[in-house]
């Protein structure tokens, strides 16, 4: 799904429309240009993308897609697919599986039944509850790709047992995507579900505050998925990792406004930030002070 200019969404996909007949699961594949608008819509997408490359402009964020990459769009989030290019010969390919509310409300009361403690707080966490966040996975060993062709090829050639088949193919792409959302690379085939090396990943922030870091690059380093750390860091943390790294680098700005006098441009610039009006604001919702306020305060104090 793609358009020329990126503007606020106007157009609702409804339900109504793209699941007629009060069906609660509908299996599409398609190819992505530059024709269709930027779109909320009233029910559960999941993308996968089969063949190409381009653009998810999902939520604010410009995120580059290939084959293997797999997005779940809950209710009212804007976004739009377009391709690298329409003249390249590599069309963008994409799978939809939409979801109902309620079908989605069903398997969670079926997974409570079971009491699979960690899937049913995974599909809480992650399905249910969010609604203006997305959730965004690699599919490298493309299971879950086999999986919605499947479902794909039940939906075009209606048999006996179709309905059947599709629930089931439901719940293990489900069960797949929960797996890639909390994967950490272990040899221990006993890793706990929620295992972060956070330690590791302090140490690490410490260590390059200064430098661009974002949530996508620090959860890669820690093999899980952006939602997955995001959680997990604020879980142990008690604070968000944004808000962690505002501290460290706010720290580290008060030791070279004390300890050196670099002006207060060049400090911004090497605690990591590039904008000094950002860092002077930020400086004073932290402490009450600008940083030349804090300077001048601590050195009449020595």
């Amino acid at each position: 799904m793609g358009c020329t200019f990126l503007q606020k969404a106007n157009y609702v996909f409804t339900k109504n429309r793209h699941l007629p007949n009060d069906e609660s699961v509908q299996v599409m594949r398609s190819w992505e240009g530059f024709d269709a608008p930027i779109h909320r819509h009233d029910f559960i997408e999941i993308i996968f993308i089969e063949e190409g490359t381009g653009f998810h402009h999902l939520n604010g964020d410009k995120i580059k897609v290939q084959k293997g990459d797999i997005f779940m769009v809950p209710l009212g989030v804007e976004h739009v697919l377009r391709p690298s290019s329409i003249r390249d010969g590599q069309p963008l390919v994409i799978f939809n599986v939409l979801l109902t509310v309620d079908r989605l409300k069903k398997l969670l009361q079926e997974t409570k039944q079971l009491n699979d403690v960690d899937f049913t707080h995974w599909l809480f966490e992650n399905i249910w509850r969010q609604s203006d966040h997305y959730l965004h996975v690699k599919d490298h060993q493309m299971n879950c790709l086999s999986i919605v062709r499947s479902m794909f090829w039940e939906k075009q050639n209606q048999s006996i047992g179709t309905n059947v088949m599709l629930d089931i193919k439901l719940k293990e792409l489900f069960i797949h995507l929960a797996r890639l959302d909390s994967y950490i690379p272990s040899n221990d085939v006993n890793y706990k579900f929620y295992q972060i090396d956070m330690e590791e990943i302090v140490s690490y922030i410490g260590e390059h505050y200064n430098e661009p870091l974002t949530i996508s690059n620090i959860a890669q380093l820690a093999h899980v998925s952006e939602r997955h750390f995001s959680r997990i860091f604020k879980k142990q943390m008690n604070q968000s990792f944004t808000q962690y790294l505002q501290t460290i680098r706010i720290e580290k700005s008060c030791e070279l406004l004390v300890n050196t006098s670099l002006t207060v441009t060049e400090i911004c610039d090497r605690v990591g930030y590039k904008n000094t009006d950002f860092f002077r604001s930020l400086f004073y919702k932290k402490l009450g002070l600008t940083p030349s306020a804090y300077r001048k305060r601590l050195l009449l104090s020595v």
